[in-house]
């Protein structure tokens, strides 16, 4: 029983590494600008569907794309302080290449979805 926890823990870990490397507040908050870029293009009253499907296209589109950022800023990062921290720059997930799969994947399904 005391593996399963360490395990537990550790599957946690990683998973909260790949949810960092997208960054999940600027993802937010360009989700939510889009939210309300097309609820006014929408004149206030945009259809439900359309309305739903395009936040979560700028959900997936945001994230994927924040992801592919992170992949290639990595090198440059771990020479920063400010960011040095991030899962890839500080090799948390390692090799970075095994978070591109995600990254691409969502920014495939929001264009998919688009």
């Amino acid at each position: 029983m005391f593996t399963n926890s360490i395990q537990s823990r550790a599957t946690l870990k990683t998973i909260l590494n790949y949810i960092e490397v997208l960054k999940p507040r600027e993802t937010v908050l360009l989700t939510f600008i889009g939210f309300c870029a097309a609820v006014v293009a929408g004149g206030g009253h945009p259809p439900l569907d359309t309305l739903l499907l395009a936040t979560l296209a700028l959900l997936l589109g945001s994230g994927g794309a924040d992801g592919i950022t992170n992949y290639l800023d990595r090198e440059v990062d771990a020479r920063m302080e400010r960011v040095r921290h991030r899962p890839l720059p500080s090799k948390r997930i390692f090799p970075a290449w095994k978070m591109l799969p995600l990254a691409i994947g969502l920014s495939v399904g929001a264009l998919i979805i688009a």
